[in-house]
Order: C-alpha cells, then structure tokens, then sequence
C-alpha cells in the first residue's frame, strides 16, 4: 500500500485511517452512552461501602459518564430568590455564581472548574426552550481510565469512585477529582449517575492515545458543564 509513496503521503495516509477510526468509535461510543442499560443512581448521601457494593461496573479500560440532576436544589433556590431574579438571563447568570460557589467552597486538592459556556446551554435547552435545570439530567463530566496492570491505573471502576470519594486510594492533593463527597451537605438534594463505555481493545500503548480523542470528541458533542475547556 505504501510502496512508491513520499512519507509525507503515508502519514496522511495514516492520519486519515486515524481519524476515521476516532471519529467512528466516537459515534459508537455515544450512542451507546445514549442507550446504555448499565448505569448507577447514587446521592451523596449514600455511603462509600453501598456505593462500592452496588457499582458492579468493570475495572476496564474506557470512557465514564457522569450527570447530575438539579431540579430540587434549583427549585429551593428559587423560592429564597422569591420574584428578585425574575429575567431568564439574569437567573442563569446568578444560578451559575450559585452553584460555583458551592462547587469551590471549602473545597481541597486539584478539583476540575465549572464551565461558563456549557452550564448556559444546559439551563435552557434548545427544544422547546426547556430548562434541564428544573427537570433533566445535566451532562457533568466525562473522563477516561486505563486498566493497567503495571501501574498504580485500575480502571474505570476504581477512578468513579475516586470522583466520589477522592481519599479512596489516595489522600494526595494532587489526585484530579470531583471530589464529590466533599458536597454532601450542600449538595444532598442533587442527584447523580454514572455509566461508562468499554474501549479494552484499547489498553495497549501506541492505541491508548486514541482514548483522549474520543475523550475530547464526546466532551464536545455532549458538552459537561464540569471539566476542560
């Protein structure tokens, strides 16, 4: 095939094969997220021992998925603003400080920031104007695992849980996490769920690094409020 071939032809070549390949496992990837049967509900209240026995995800390699609902904490907000915010725009505009400050209040360690941007186009959905804020689940944040046998990485189960529980296997600072637990009491009336995409064909390393791409390809059509820009 790439006999006769300039390099500079053959690693377009194989670019195109690379990105056709992200682009169609993205597609996959999403639309099993779209359908998927395997997903857990939990609250902050719920403890890290429920948590571990109920979350019988695999410790694979892949792409998790989390979101939250915020129908009863928006509601409640609501009802102590009274009639103050009443402009659509003004209301999100206050509701987003609301919540950021919730999210970065007494908070510790290396915790991903809220999204400006994609927290405006989830308060007022582009179908018929729906608010996701008061009756939807709000795409929160999507990352990536790797099971991997010969280094402190263990896969997707392991890493959810450190999003929740961020002392799980590490009380490092430096460990990138939600850190979720560390809202249970401002954050009690939200709820969450999780699910996850399987991609172990790509454990190995020269394949892993298509990973971050489908990674960033699903942050981009689902658009989480919480993580990289």
């Amino acid at each position: 095939m790439f006999q006769d071939k300039s390099l500079d032809e053959t690693l377009k070549i194989i670019q195109e094969g690379l990105w056709h390949l992200k682009d169609t496992t993205s597609m996959i990837a999403l639309e099993h997220l779209d359908a998927i049967a395997k997903n857990y509900e939990f609250t902050l209240a719920d403890s890290l021992q429920s948590i571990e026995n109920i979350l019988n995800f695999n410790d694979c390699t892949g792409i998790y998925y989390f979101e939250a609902k915020f129908n009863n904490l928006y509601a409640k907000w609501l009802i102590e603003q009274g009639e103050q915010y009443y402009n659509l725009i003004e209301r999100r505009e206050k509701f987003f400080f609301y919540i950021q400050e919730i999210w970065f209040e007494n908070r510790s360690g290396n915790t991903p920031r809220l999204s400006v941007k994609r927290f405006m186009k989830h308060f007022v959905a582009r179908k018929g104007g729906k608010n996701l804020f008061l009756d939807g689940w709000i795409p929160l944040y999507i990352g990536k695992a790797r099971n991997d046998s010969f280094s402190s990485n263990k896969g997707i189960r392991y890493r959810i849980i450190e999003h929740i529980y961020a002392d799980y296997r590490t009380t490092s600072d430096q460990l990138y996490s939600m850190r979720l637990n560390d809202l249970n009491s401002t954050f009690k009336d939200v709820d969450f769920r999780v699910s996850y995409v399987e991609l172990d064909k790509f454990e190995e390393d020269y394949l892993y690094h298509l990973v971050y791409f489908i990674e960033k390809e699903l942050r981009y059509r689902i658009k989480p409020i919480i993580g990289k820009q």
